[in-house]
């Protein structure tokens, strides 16, 4: 897989993820008709490391070993589901 340069990276320089959180985080980019941040080459597997950290330090949450797919972070809405599951009130 190919990475498309015409897409924005989630993880371009570092992650940065405010007291707003994720919708914060994710407004910065224009995501419409984004399905699948790995097809688009938006994530890859060390980008999803350091969101996974990002997202448990920000929301003192531990994801389970087991929910760290790449279903899980395939899109806002996905990863907005996954962080639900333990606690996270969006």
């Amino acid at each position: 897989m190919s990475i498309d340069e015409s897409k924005p990276r989630l993880i371009d320089g570092g992650l940065h993820v405010d007291s707003r959180g994720i919708i914060a985080f994710v407004n910065s980019f224009d995501f419409k008709g984004v399905d699948n941040f790995f097809i688009h080459g938006m994530l890859d597997s060390f980008d999803l490391v350091m969101l996974v950290a990002a997202l448990e330090k920000h929301y003192n949450i531990v994801i389970d070993g087991e929910d760290i797919v790449l279903e899980n972070f395939y899109n806002v809405e996905a990863i907005i589901r996954l962080i639900t599951k333990y606690g996270v009130t969006i």
